[in-house]
């Protein structure tokens, strides 16, 4: 049934690079191929406060898990 798009990354509100803890990204007819989260980063929580890094996963709607191969980015 298609694919789900998340992002993790270095701060707590990203899921600490953790995949089961990655944001949800959602999209609609309307706006696809735009993908949205709503989220506030506090940055003092950052492990450096002046960078905040992230991935996107791709992920197989059935299954909701993150394989290697669905990684997008270094």
């Amino acid at each position: 049934m298609g694919e789900i798009v998340k992002v993790t990354g270095s701060g707590p509100e990203l899921g600490n690079w953790n995949p089961a803890h990655a944001l949800t990204l959602h999209t609609s007819k309307e706006e696809f191929p735009i993908w949205r989260a709503g989220i506030f980063i506090d940055y003092e929580r950052q492990p450096d406060p002046d960078t905040l890094e992230y991935k996107y996963l791709i992920v197989p709607y059935q299954s909701n898990q993150v394989d290697n191969e669905y990684v997008v980015g270094e």
